[in-house]
């Protein structure tokens, strides 16, 4: 074999248990040197997509909680105004409003609270239900 390959002018190249016969001009060592470098680009392709990802992730992830923000600050703004601070009765369209509001959080807390709130048969249940309700409004608001 040593004879074919003095003969055909090649040198062989080892990698791990395969032989890649070499031409003298060193095309198989561009070709391997590409090979490698396409390998690394790839493997940082790979990885830069894995952390976008995740990053995308996480932004989609912040965006629901300001938007839960959002809609639970609105909420306790509507129940101040309208229920707290109501120099009469609440209105029918005042109180649907705030029902709406409740539901849209789909929280069963929230949902659970307000309906204690709403069922409440003296003044001193609702006044209770009142603090219990505005307590886990402020808890539910992430701060970043």
């Amino acid at each position: 074999m040593d004879n074919f390959i003095v003969r055909r002018r090649h040198i062989p190249l080892y990698l791990g248990h395969m032989q890649i016969e070499e031409h003298p001009h060193g095309h198989t060592r561009i070709l391997l040197a590409v090979i490698v470098i396409l390998g690394v680009i790839s493997a940082g392709s790979i990885a830069k997509y894995v952390a976008l990802k995740s990053d995308s992730t996480v932004n989609a992830r912040v965006l629901t909680e300001y938007r839960y923000n959002d809609k639970v600050l609105e909420f306790m703004k509507t129940f101040i105004v309208k229920v707290l601070k109501a120099e009469n009765e609440v209105s029918f369209e005042d109180r649907v409003t705030l029902e709406n509001q409740v539901r849209d959080l789909k929280d069963q807390e929230i949902t659970s609270t307000w309906n204690s709130f709403v069922k409440a048969q003296t003044e001193l249940q609702a006044q209770d239900a009142v603090k219990k309700l505005l307590r886990l409004l402020v808890e539910k608001v992430r701060v970043y």
